[in-house]
């Protein structure tokens, strides 16, 4: 058959739809602990032991799982991104795409045989899980790189405006040990950037300020300030943030 990259794109979103119900079901997190058999992964996870098995072949076809034996277990790929607590882990953010477009509510029901899928947020929840899927993919490909391109060694306090879960911040601070940082959001997504700081031994050199942005002050005697994309466009149209726009540039 020849190839086709529409066709690539209705079987990619399938695709997709199984790896967020996985999530959901808490496949990978199961499977961090140990080996199972469907039929065990089932019962752990809420689903009768034959759709369980269904979803593990799919989760196989696609390069998640490895069975042997009638095992299963992670991927090297699964481990690295589909583990909570990993490093690397991407499982806020695909949480957040699967909600936003409504994926994988059929196949979840179809899986554990319920009315309804469960897990997804709602009202505050919302905030939570966007801010933790922004912080998949600040750390998973931008932070550290902004942090090497930005030289900010003569630098000893900046404002991080818009900051989400803060993590743009932890890596330029990292990189800058004379740096610290105030971290400028709303009060619901602070209070996610606070786990992260403190996770990451960070709590001494950053600290957090509820603001709004087109109102508040930032603070004084700021060398640096960086505010997060979603605000790059108020920079240009707000008057009171054109000056800080032409100043996030170091030394600017």
């Amino acid at each position: 058959m020849a190839e086709c990259g529409i066709l690539d794109l209705v079987l990619t979103s399938k695709l997709f739809s199984i790896l967020s119900v996985a999530l959901w079901l808490e496949v990978f997190e199961l499977l961090s602990r140990g080996p199972m058999s469907s039929a065990e992964l089932g019962a752990r996870a809420g689903a009768p032991a034959g759709r369980m098995a269904a979803l593990v072949d799919c989760c196989v076809a696609a390069g998640w799982l490895q069975c042997e034996q009638g095992r299963c277990g992670n991927s090297h790929q699964a481990d690295a991104h589909l583990v909570r607590g990993r490093p690397l882990y991407l499982g806020d953010i695909i949480a957040v795409v699967a909600h936003e477009d409504g994926l994988g509510g059929d196949i979840h029901r179809t899986v554990t045989a319920a009315t309804q899928p469960e897990g997804r947020p709602q009202g505050d929840a919302d905030v939570r899980m966007f801010t933790l899927g922004m912080d998949n993919l600040a750390a998973s490909l931008e932070a550290d790189s902004l942090a090497e391109a930005v030289p900010l060694a003569g630098c000893s306090r900046m404002a991080d405006v818009g900051c989400g879960a803060g993590r743009y911040t932890v890596s330029v601070c990292r990189h800058n040990p004379g740096l610290s940082s105030t971290l400028l959001d709303r009060q619901k997504v602070l209070d996610v950037a606070h786990e992260i700081i403190e996770r990451e031994g960070m709590g001494d050199r950053i600290a957090l300020r509820c603001a709004d942005i087109l109102s508040d002050p930032y603070g004084e005697a700021l060398l640096y300030e960086r505010y997060g994309p979603a605000y790059a466009d108020y920079a240009h149209r707000t008057p009171r943030l054109l000056p800080f726009h032409a100043r996030s540039k170091p030394r600017g």
